[in-house]
């Protein structure tokens, strides 16, 4: 009797909106529209154009032949791959051998080196490695793209290189994202976090040592430099960092780094409860 209820009012058009979304549902309904595959009844679950933001404006732009500039926000696809190919002048988003069709000269525009980064980020997204690797060094040669885009497109390629077996030149790619963008958390983590894993204690704290003082006082990259001085053999660093306090609040239930840290570099010391995340 509940469903019978709900099926008659279901997809019934909303007398008044209460909430319209994020603006994805709309980008996805236009992108279905201009390609001719398949979309819900709207009647019942509109998605608005009015619903559409600043994360989806340049992609409805590219939707709607109007060229590409640049996004803060991504996208995947074959569709989105074949737009982005053609507002950038590409004849086809990668050709056989993994080369970006067209070569550097033409990508001499902000906008088709975004959307070389773009292409880029897709490629990586589906294990293209080799597709993936030729955009990013495209997007990066242009030198167009703005710097939070020049920081991932460093990163990508990073991480490539790194599953590609070039140990070093990925790290160093990853240190040139850091230095693209100083103040990203994200950035920063993760490149200490492979700088450590790959044996580079020192690298790892010089990279925290270009961060800004905001950045430096967040709980995990704090944790990380402990963790970096204690590899490079500087224990009493990493044992005053710990018994002035690191707290890492998005820690995991059962995650017990913070512990292990103190029992290596604080032997013999009662350990404090804020690092105790045992189970038992």
């Amino acid at each position: 009797a509940a469903l019978d209820h709900a099926e008659r009012w279901a997809n019934r058009a909303p007398d008044v909106p209460v909430l319209t979304g994020s603006g994805w549902g709309a980008l996805e309904r236009l992108r279905r529209e201009r390609s001719g595959t398949g979309w819900i009844d709207p009647t019942g679950t509109p998605f608005p154009e009015q619903s559409l933001g600043p994360e989806q404006r340049s992609w409805a732009e590219l939707l709607a032949g109007r060229g590409f500039s640049g996004a803060d926000s991504f996208v995947a696809g074959p569709d989105w791959e074949e737009l982005l190919a053609a507002s950038a002048g590409f004849s086809d988003p990668v050709d056989a051998d993994g080369a970006v069709a067209g070569g550097a000269a033409r990508s001499a525009t902000a906008g088709s080196a975004a959307a070389a980064f773009h292409l880029g980020m897709m490629r990586h997204a589906r294990q293209d490695l080799a597709g993936a690797r030729k955009l990013y060094q495209q997007a990066l040669t242009a030198e167009r793209l703005s710097t939070g885009e020049a920081a991932l497109a460093h990163r990508g390629l990073g991480l490539v290189r790194l599953a590609q077996g070039e140990v070093q030149e990925g790290l160093d790619e990853l240190t040139r994202a850091c230095a693209s963008d100083r103040a990203n958390v994200q950035l920063l983590a993760e490149a200490m976090a492979l700088q450590l894993e790959h044996g580079e204690p020192e690298a790892a704290l010089e990279l925290a040592g270009g961060a800004p003082g905001s950045t430096l006082a967040v709980g995990r990259i704090r944790y990380f430099t402990a963790l970096a001085h204690a590899r490079a053999g500087h224990g009493t660093e990493a044992a005053a960092m710990l018994r002035t306090g690191i707290e890492v609040p998005d820690l995991r239930e059962g995650e017990n780094f913070l512990a292990a840290l103190w029992l290596e570099v604080c032997p013999g010391e009662e350990m404090p409860a804020q690092y105790q995340f045992g189970m038992h």
